[in-house]
């Protein structure tokens, strides 16, 4: 105590240093909010990676055998790997493995991972693989989020046009210092098409394999080596013959011992064109590419926007006037319209505590309280900024909590400076003693708060983890500096602005003032108190009540760990059935956005045909490509025009189309497919898509579900092409002649790249009537014998039957698992809808080799619960620890504890008058009530102590009196945090109005409680001690007059 009154003492005496010290993080705190980085959420860690396997010509049963499971089998020998979250899909010619790792790694050893797999696939490929797997590509930059998305589009120009502008555009942005990344898509690729005549080909006795070879032979750039001389060396650059069109038509494919050639151009017309696409974007109906810019981590995400809009400013001066660029991802806007949303609450927040003061106290002392809130806040954030941590939602929010309860320091001690000039006390000697007095009670509650968030930090993992990586500092940071303001700086400050005591005043100015609301209210708590005392077991019964009451309302609260994200922007996704090709696709996007264009609430769109946009929110993980699917990324006009246009196209425009249906899916932090997940694991597909179908069935009869689909897909038609090897043989045909047959009549041979500068053009070997063709067609297919000349129908040596192929097959932890996925209605909880289907489920006698669990936000919500459970354990186990510690006594502490179980009614009470569910920043509500109503505590009986041991007062009288000499201080703290949440509420933020709700209710009711139980509990608990001490005096007197 007495290193704590020097330091009290010091800080009065040498006033100069306190001072400039609150007015140097004044000054950097106020840098710092203009100059801190800034973001809507933190940085989300995305651990997952994608392994792409190409197995051209696999069907998706041979891809799932052969490539798939041996690459599993590969993945899951490295530590690093999550095996329970690492998934694949094994489609037609293609492999895709979702590999996840695990929480336990850290982000350099992270990195270390992605870069030995990269080195290492080849080697496994090339070792275990099938000779027909093409590559193994890994993007490891899967989650890499984009700070803004750019569409450059033209009505008129050709791709390659769009493309050398967007390149320039890139080159111009490139420019900006925090550009982390900067790349382009969507262009359509030129190619030099050669439409060869079979007929042709039979006559010369050319084959597909020979003219494909002949051209990467002339195509390519060949070594030429070194002219060596006595003084220098000159190197001998070959050229490529082909470099245009005219050299392809005129290159010669075979010349006779006469002399004569056979040029292209005598078997096929050669014609530039663009490809036939896998997949392209158009913008608001308009051919669009599109450029994806990153920001380095770090960084003002709202400053790295600006500094974009003006290299675009700067560069729409030089663009030709047909050529368009939009933004169509804005996160810089995001971040700012949430920041200053933010802003906004704060500022609110901030003056509805300074008004709750103003209104509460007398008027010097609560402006001198209110004064300490900007400094403590601006304080907070210059350390904040020193630290380089950014500002962000959750900061500001954990700001917003923190304002009612910085505020609580000063006023303690301001009330207790005021408490000690009215016993008389000189200004000096009250100022100190008063901080002294009280700065053991303020030091624990601040360290007691402050341990309530640290926990979360160790047994969190995946979203939440990151979500709230910053709260727990950003409290403790303000906590701490609002306690060494009120030791250091506010003692010096009461001196000089508060020169008499309440009495005094109220001596002066008797007959003119009237009482107060707080004076008024503190008349009626007297007498309240002393009345719960007299009946202190109803007392003890209402709080025991408030308690069992408050747990069976929690057991009501529906459960939701992260709500929808709030924006002005919604994704439609259309799936059709497998098979559908591209133009199919296009016609239906075609169709709804002219629905989209005659709506005024949509500001733009861009449809992504045959593919998803890159990723634009940190749990947004884009789809994979596929002919038979699109997104079409729809902007609003503000945030409450997405939600009610959501509401009507669900109803309106979901299944318009009798071949595809429509998802409106709205941003949220889940980052899974689907809010509800059924998952089947077992060998034999026929037998998991049976079992899925019945659940299905189910799902669809379940109230507030609109669409159930497997992630198997469907059975589609194909085409089974069986080589007889001796009928080939004999015929002096391989697999490689008839592959190359097949390919040309169907999509074409790719056969080599000719460069104009740097771009590239590929020239592309197609038979004339290549478009339509039967199974009737393909069996009477010619195949040319490269040796004899000879022209064979495929029939011959092959057998061609259609035949039926699953679409896709997903495999979990190196297991088949075919997922349910079911969508709900907006506004409905995944966990309750959930609820609802399980028991059906359980009824369908699933056997039992075939494994049930279950995904989607039930998964994330299982996986969160319990860390959540241990951490709050460890939270009070943390406080239980500082009470000791205080208190030197168990039944201190206990009776402390206590009070923390009088919040849970006002928390559940809010929560469901509010409509809230109970999620992840409902428990950050939670865990901050725990702190503040044992704060509110140990203030309590700390006086009480006092008044005992220093007073003369018995444990009856303590109890009263401190319950009514603290009623000020714990009723305006109470109210100032409660007040400083209300803009939360209002606000009704899916995300953060539960905080709020949580906060203020909890508040208001265990302040209540905790005024009536707590003295009531501290008579009951120290009353037979008293007892004893007596009964040890009466002893005493006896034996001193005997």
């Amino acid at each position: 105590m007495k290193k704590k009154g020097n330091l009290i003492e010091w800080g009065m005496k040498h006033k100069a240093f306190p001072l400039a010290l609150a007015f140097t993080l004044f000054i950097i705190g106020l840098i710092g909010l203009f100059n801190m980085s800034r973001n809507e959420f933190p940085n989300f860690t995305t651990r997952t990676g994608l392994v792409i396997g190409s197995f051209p010509g696999a069907s998706s049963e041979e891809v799932e055998t052969q490539l798939t499971s041996k690459l599993e089998e590969y993945l899951f020998t490295f530590n690093e790997v999550d095996k329970t979250k690492t998934y694949s899909y094994s489609k037609n010619g293609m492999s895709y493995v979702y590999l996840e790792v695990s929480d336990r790694i850290g982000k350099d050893e992270t990195q270390q991972f992605w870069n030995k797999l990269k080195n290492n696939l080849f080697v496994f490929q090339q070792q275990s693989l099938p000779k027909g797997v093409r590559g193994i590509a890994v993007n490891s930059d899967f989650g890499n989020t984009a700070a803004m998305i750019l569409s450059v589009q033209s009505k008129t120009r050709p791709y390659k046009d769009l493309q050398f502008h967007v390149e320039d555009i890139i080159d111009n942005l490139r420019q900006i210092e925090d550009m982390a990344k900067i790349t382009y898509s969507g262009g359509l690729t030129e190619q030099i098409a050669i439409s060869v005549d079979q007929n042709k080909l039979a006559q010369y006795g050319i084959s597909p394999g020979m003219l494909m070879q002949s051209l990467q032979t002339r195509g390519t750039i060949l070594p030429g080596g070194t002219l060596e001389n006595k003084n220098f060396d000159r190197p001998i650059q070959l050229d490529a013959f082909l470099n245009n069109v005219t050299d392809v038509a005129q290159h010669i494919i075979r010349s006779d011992e006469n002399g004569n050639v056979i040029r292209l151009s005598d078997i096929a017309n050669i014609k530039r064109e663009y490809e036939d696409p896998d997949s392209y974007i158009q913008t608001g109906g308009t051919k669009a590419m599109i450029i994806t810019l990153e920001m380095a981590k770090g960084n003002n995400i709202v400053q790295f926007g600006e500094e974009i809009k003006e290299h675009l400013a700067q560069l729409k001066q030089d663009l030709p006037e047909d050529i368009e660029v939009k933004t169509i991802a804005d996160q810089p806007i995001v971040v700012d319209h949430s920041i200053g949303h933010f802003m906004k609450e704060f500022g609110y927040a901030l003056l509805g505590v300074i008004l709750v003061c103003m209104l509460l106290l007398p008027f010097r002392i609560a402006s001198l309280a209110a004064a300490t809130i900007p400094i403590t806040i601006s304080a907070t954030l210059a350390l904040m900024y020193l630290f380089g941590m950014e500002l962000n939602t959750v900061t500001l929010a954990a700001l917003i909590v923190v304002l009612g309860i910085v505020v609580d320091d000063p006023i303690v001690v301001i009330d207790n400076y005021v408490e000690k000039l009215d016993e008389g006390e000189s200004r000096f000697e009250a100022a100190y003693h008063s901080a002294v007095e009280l700065f053991p009670s303020v030091f624990t509650a601040t360290l007691a708060i402050s341990a309530t968030f640290f926990p979360l930090m160790f047994f969190m993992s995946g979203t939440a983890k990151d979500f709230l990586s910053t709260f727990p500092f950003t409290i403790s940071i303000a906590l701490f500096l609002s306690l060494a303001i009120s030791i250091l700086l506010v003692p010096f400050l009461n001196t000089v602005f508060i020169k008499k005591g309440l009495h005094s005043e109220k001596d002066e100015d008797e007959a003119k003032k009237k009482k107060s609301v707080l004076d008024r209210l503190q008349d009626f708590f007297n007498k309240s108190v002393e009345k719960a005392m007299k009946h202190y077991k109803i007392t003890v019964f209402m709080g025991v009540l408030s308690v069992v009451l408050g747990m069976f309302l929690f057991s009501n609260v529906s459960q939701e760990l992260f709500p929808i994200v709030e924006r002005d922007q919604f994704a439609v996704e259309v799936n059709l059935s497998k098979g559908s090709n591209l133009q199919e696709t296009a016609a239906i996007v075609e169709e709804f956005e002219e629905i989209l264009s005659k709506d005024e609430r949509i500001l733009d769109y861009t449809s992504f045909i045959g593919e998803s946009s890159p990723r634009f929110h940190m749990v947004y993980a884009p789809n994979l490509p596929a002919k038979n699917y699109a997104q079409i990324l729809v902007t609003t006009a503000s945030n409450d025009a997405t939600e009610e246009v959501l509401r009507e196209y669900d109803d309106k425009y979901s299944e318009m189309f009798p071949n595809a249906y429509l998802r409106m899916k709205q941003l949220n932090m889940v980052g899974k497919p689907a809010p509800i997940e059924v998952r089947l694991y077992g060998n034999d597909i026929s037998e998991l898509k049976k079992y899925g179908d019945q659940i299905i069935d189910v799902a669809r009869q379940t109230p507030q579900t609109i669409w159930s689909r497997s992630n198997f897909g469907e059975l589609y038609s194909s085409v089974s092409i069986d080589i007889k090897e001796e009928q080939a043989a004999q015929a002096g045909l391989t697999k490689e002649d008839i592959g190359n047959t097949i390919a040309m009549n169907m999509e074409g041979l790719q056969a080599t790249q000719i460069y104009e500068d740097d771009y590239a053009i590929n020239i592309k070997i197609k038979a004339e009537n290549h478009a339509t063709q039967t199974i009737s067609d393909l069996r009477q297919l010619s195949v040319i014998a490269p040796n004899t000349g000879n022209i064979i129908p495929l029939k011959q040596v092959a057998d061609v039957t259609p035949a039926w192929e699953q679409e896709q097959i997903v495999r979990r932890n190196g297991m088949r698992c075919l997922t349910i996925r079911v969508d709900i209605e907006k506004g409905a909880v995944a966990n309750v809808v959930q609820g609802k289907m399980t028991p059906k489920i359980e009824e369908l006698n699933i056997p039992s080799h075939i494994r049930i669990n279950y995904g989607g936000e039930h998964e994330m919500s299982e996986e969160n619960l319990l860390p959540m459970g241990i951490s709050l354990l460890i939270s009070v186990l943390l406080i239980i620890l500082i009470l000791i510690w205080h208190f030197k006594s168990f039944k201190h502490a206990a009776l402390s504890f206590i009070t923390m179980p009088l919040s849970i009614l006002g928390a559940a009470l809010g929560l469901l008058l509010m409509q809230y569910p109970f999620g992840f920043t409902s428990f950050l509500g939670i865990l901050a009530l725990c702190g503040i109503v044992v704060r509110n505590g140990i203030i309590l009986i700390d006086f009480a102590d006092e008044l005992r041991l220093h007073h003369g007062k018995n444990v009856l009288q303590a109890a009263i009196l401190s319950a009514q000499r603290r009623m000020r201080p714990i009723f305006l703290t109470s109210s100032a945090a409660a007040v400083g949440v209300t803009p939360m509420i209002i606000s009704r933020s899916s995300l953060w109005g539960p905080l709020g709700t949580v906060i203020a209710f909890g508040l208001l009711v265990s302040m209540v409680l905790t005024l009536f139980v707590l003295p009531v509990l501290y008579w009951l608990f120290f009353r037979n001690e008293e007892e004893a001490k007596d009964e040890n005096n009466d002893d005493e007197l006896k034996t001193i007059n005997s």
